[in-house]
């Protein structure tokens, strides 16, 4: 560093403690209680991400209720390869209970900023210090006494708070763009739970075809009086929603057909004309690997497990420093985890050259059949009902490393609609994820901008008030 602050160990000016494993025979369950509980899988760019928490029942709760972190918390991973991941834990976030995978540093001394220590552990410098304390070889751990080892910088307390001013300005506009994208997703997938897994086109065309409520299987029948109740509701003004254009709703059929199977559609009914089939109808497995090392010097684009869960920021490494198999990625690829898959990672990355992009053979490469239903193939693999028939199909004993067989899942059995109806689909929504991956590109560089200052912010060899800086990305 440039400057000569004072250093001290994390543990003469915090407390660090351990998060808390669930005891023996409990689960954490998905839907809503009064009491989050923050997993790894739930950060991404060193925030609490909301779409798959889970949570625990008051039981269970009370059982470790005095392992739980508080508003100004650092966070830091301290198993596998999510090792040196950092998070901070907001007011939102008080008093909920964290992983046994991480450990907290709280109670901090009056003379530094809570941010700081965050910016510096995210820092070059703090990684490097996080990774050399590391021990064991196959599954790293950071055990607590290296992190009470770890030396912080103690700049003047006004310099902290100027340093934590302009790169809070920098991750504002990153959490934004990040809230914004959150938001374009499910609005798409909502749109795809309507149309390919409630078939609201197809009960509202059967209503408008004049099918009384009665007429409808009994197993259709409750949700054909909700569609009639939304209709009736569009029609007085009371939603904010139109019906389908014309040209939309009549791509959908107006009946329905049963099935031999009751798990399919609802209750085993499902639109007429379309029907169950393997996944390979819509998207190909290609996962034909290679290896990097063997071009040493040529730099590769990494899509990750690590990189989805920072934020799905790909890394770029050279040759000879990239171990294992890869597997080659296309411009149109869906990448889905066939690690661990009770917690999805779907990501439709951006493959801006081919020859240089690979993925982790922990990911299963899918590339629609048709390059114009990449978003159809990316909403149907984040559906609900799919994600379960993946995690159905785990194999291995352990918890935290239970795999998918990529060939079974290659022909699963989905439910297909019209070649019409996934085209208009994709249309529709292509803009929104378009957005999605402007966003995602802007967050690229303004975590770029934020890694060069950080350095020399921590080191004092830049000293910028926080409105000099500018965060705005060329769109």
């Amino acid at each position: 560093m440039v400057n000569n602050w004072p250093t001290v160990t994390l543990e003469e000016v915090a407390k660090i403690k351990s998060g808390k494993r669930l005891p023996k025979g409990q689960s954490l369950v998905g839907y809503q209680t009064d009491y989050p509980y923050i997993r790894l899988v739930d950060i991404s760019g060193g925030r609490i991400q909301t779409n798959e928490l889970q949570y625990l029942i008051p039981e269970t709760r009370e059982a470790i209720k005095r392992y739980i972190v508080n508003a100004d918390d650092i966070c830091l991973a301290i198993v596998g390869h999510t090792i040196g991941m950092v998070f901070y834990i907001t007011e939102e976030w008080d008093n909920v209970n964290l992983t046994e995978n991480a450990a907290r540093i709280t109670e901090l001394d009056e003379s530094f900023h809570p941010k700081f220590i965050y910016y510096f552990l995210i820092s070059n410098y703090g990684q490097s210090e996080i990774i050399s304390r590391t021990v064991g070889s196959a599954q790293g751990k950071l055990p607590l006494y290296n992190i009470k080892s770890l030396p912080i910088p103690r700049p003047p307390k006004v310099y902290q708070d100027e340093i934590v001013g302009i790169l809070d300005s920098i991750s504002e506009k990153i959490k934004l763009n990040c809230q914004t994208s959150q938001t374009l997703e499910q609005m798409a997938q909502a749109l795809f739970k309507s149309w390919f897994v409630d078939f609201d086109p197809v009960f509202d065309n059967a209503l408008a075809s004049g099918m009384a409520v009665n007429n409808f299987p009994e197993a259709l029948q409750k949700k054909a009086v909700q569609r009639q109740q939304v209709q009736q509701q569009m029609a007085n003004g009371e939603l904010d929603a139109k019906p389908l254009p014309e040209d939309i709703s009549q791509l959908f059929p107006s009946e329905f057909e049963q099935t031999d199977e009751p798990s399919v559609g609802i209750n085993g009914w499902i639109p007429e004309g379309w029907k169950l089939d393997s996944f390979s109808k819509v998207a190909t497995l290609k996962n034909k690997s290679i290896h990097p090392k063997k071009e040493p010097e040529k730099l590769w684009t990494q899509f990750s497990l690590p990189a989805f869960d920072d934020g799905k920021v790909p890394t770029h490494d050279l040759g000879i420093e990239i171990k294992s198999g890869k597997y080659k990625l296309s411009e149109n690829t869906v990448l889905v985890s066939k690690l661990n898959p009770h917690t999805p990672r779907i990501w439709m990355p951006k493959v801006s050259d081919t020859d240089v992009s690979v993925c982790s053979t922990e990911f299963m490469p899918f590339e629609p059949v048709n390059n114009e239903h990449r978003v159809f193939v990316y909403s149907l693999m984040n559906s609900e009902n799919v994600k379960s028939k993946i995690a159905s199909r785990v194999t291995g004993t352990t918890g935290s490393h239970q795999r998918v067989s990529p060939k079974e899942v290659a022909v699963m059995p989905i439910l297909l609609p019209s070649l019409d109806c996934i085209t208009s689909f994709s249309n529709l929504i292509k803009s929104s994820f378009d957005k999605v991956e402007l966003n995602l590109e802007q967050n690229i560089e303004l975590t770029k901008l934020r890694d060069t200052l950080l350095p020399k912010l921590i080191s004092g060899e830049l000293q910028l008030p926080a409105e000099s800086i500018n965060t705005e990305v060329p769109a």
